[in-house]
């Protein structure tokens, strides 16, 4: 699977329109698929696209949730080492059972971030992806309130 570069110093927020969000969707959905209904291996992947390619390694965390699941399958994800992120990636998942949001849910929260706070322009710090979706309130209930809007 190969990752898009990003030009995160100048413009962060391009990996997270609707757009380039769908077409990793895809690329990860695509690469995730099971072959036959016997192939019930896990995929273990990790922080695609977010090393020289500059990619929001939350975001790419939750496409790849997002894809392992419409897939199917069992997803291990290696953050080779990086304690805050197995912690911050533990945290949210639990965050995300617990509020049973599913991927249509996800997606939307992730489009709602993009909107809220990565089109406050270029000398507005936006928060991170988790902490938005934690700040979400109970998050299930902001998602219904979207979709049925």
């Amino acid at each position: 699977m190969n990752s898009s570069l990003f030009p995160c110093r100048t413009n962060p927020e391009e990996q997270f329109q609707e757009f380039n969000v769908m077409r990793e969707l895809n690329k990860a959905y695509c690469a995730f698929m099971q072959k036959s209904s016997s192939d019930e291996k896990p995929v273990a992947t990790g922080n695609w696209g977010c090393g020289v390619f500059n990619g929001n390694p939350e975001l790419k965390f939750l496409i790849q949730l997002m894809a392992a699941s419409q897939a199917g399958r069992c997803m291990y994800y290696f953050t080779f080492g990086d304690k805050r992120q197995s912690d911050s990636i533990a945290e949210i998942i639990h965050h995300l059972k617990h509020h049973a949001i599913n991927v249509g849910m996800l997606f939307r929260l992730v489009q709602d971030y993009s909107k809220d706070e990565m089109s406050k322009g270029r000398y507005h710090k936006p928060m991170s992806l988790f902490k938005y979706i934690y700040s979400s309130g109970a998050s299930k209930h902001r998602v219904r309130r979207t979709l049925t809007t």
